[in-house]
């Protein structure tokens, strides 16, 4: 599987401290059936990171993977807060997307944002990126207004959802709109949004297996965490969904792909 959303890089942001924490992320990644991981840092206006500042953390990273003999492919990333996006030309965006796609993924926001959102948004597809929603599921503006974040996915944006939020860690509201969006067919991937090992590790297993998961068809499974995420590293539109079945299947998806 591949993870598109997992805070891997150490000291940058609020995920691991060292390189030492980093690692045992990339080793527990490979447990959960992971092979390739993008990491994305926070840019935002806390921490002020810039796309060099990531580039130089991939290239320590997968050295110390290398050292380590730890085989998880890592990518270059960055979740992005809209209040860090005006004023970035294209060359900035570009250095901060998916795996040097034209992916970015952006940051749903948590607090009030107006009409700034889907300005944003079409700015940037107007530009050539193609956005991507990072847990729209946490969004509140989103849980108050379901048709909005429709009527983004209708106009071309995709969303990723926290495998977290399936299993309840961000609280009851969170996983309640997480399963409506994903009975709506609004979701396009799921993500870890890893932090550490111990409370946000990079699991997407987790989601599948939760009591209740609306995510027990395994088409589905390969759709959310293969081939949208393998189309987005090869910077390709994604694959069609697939069929929503007459009768979910019991979910099987257990091993690495």
């Amino acid at each position: 599987m591949i993870d598109l959303h997992c805070h891997l890089l150490p000291a940058i942001d609020d995920g691991p401290l060292d390189i030492e924490a980093s690692l045992q992320m990339a080793q527990a990644a490979l447990y959960e059936g992971l092979h390739t991981v993008v990491v994305t840092p926070h840019v935002d206006l806390k921490y002020g990171i810039q796309g060099e500042q990531i580039a130089e953390g991939v290239a320590a990273l997968c050295a110390a993977l290398e050292r380590e003999q730890i085989p998880l492919t890592v990518h270059s990333g960055a979740e992005i807060a809209l209040t860090r996006l005006p004023g970035m030309d294209d060359s900035q965006l570009r250095s901060l997307a998916l795996a040097l796609s034209s992916y970015l993924l952006i940051e749903s926001p948590y607090s009030p944002a107006g009409a700034l959102l889907e300005e944003a948004v079409f700015d940037l597809q107007v530009r050539g990126f193609r956005p991507l929603l990072a847990h729209p599921e946490r969004c509140p503006e989103f849980q108050a207004d379901v048709e909005r974040l429709r009527r983004l996915v209708e106009g071309g944006v995709a969303c990723s959802m926290s495998a977290g939020s399936v299993v309840g860690q961000f609280g009851r509201t969170v996983k309640r709109f997480a399963s409506q969006l994903l009975q709506e067919q609004l979701v396009h991937n799921l993500s870890s949004d890893a932090h550490d090992v111990a409370k946000r590790g990079p699991s997407l297993r987790a989601a599948f297996r939760a009591e209740n998961s609306p995510l027990t068809d395994v088409a589905l499974q390969r759709w959310l965490t293969i081939s949208v995420p393998a189309a987005v590293l090869a910077d390709e539109p994604l694959p069609p969904r697939p069929p929503v079945p007459a009768r979910s299947r019991r979910w099987g998806f257990m091993g690495r792909a």
